[in-house]
């Protein structure tokens, strides 16, 4: 019938791990040693295709250092250059109540209102 398997010993247990981790070690970084060039990639193809892929890969990569310059770029987020009026600048960014927190914040203000006024009953009597 079915037995229960033993338990290796922790000594074995710890000289298998060993063992993998040294398989695993060999296998990885020998075999990846030069990197692969584009060009290289691309000379499998027709000539046409591979000039339209490289001016892709380029347009992509312009693309990126161009966003990664405007995000990493010095500026200051929060002052204006030069002297401004306050009067004439208008708001940055505009957020108008909606029409449930104004109606919240006038009934807010009512009930602020007559508990005022039942405080100021009961300290007269």
């Amino acid at each position: 019938m079915n037995r229960g398997k033993k338990q290796m010993s922790a000594k074995d247990i710890k000289k298998k791990d060993k063992e993998t981790k040294k398989i695993a070690g060999a296998i990885g970084p020998q075999d990846v040693k030069e990197p692969t060039s584009t060009w290289k990639i691309l000379s499998k193809f027709p000539k046409r295709i591979a000039a339209k892929d490289t001016a892709e890969v380029k347009s992509t990569a312009k693309r990126v250092e161009a966003k990664k310059k405007k995000l990493h770029s010095k500026h200051s987020k929060r002052t204006t250059p030069g002297e401004v009026e306050r009067d004439i600048t208008p708001y940055a960014h505009r957020h108008p109540e909606s029409k449930k927190v104004v109606k919240n914040i006038e009934k807010q203000s009512v009930a602020k209102g007559l508990r005022l006024t039942q405080k100021l009953s009961k300290t007269k009597k």
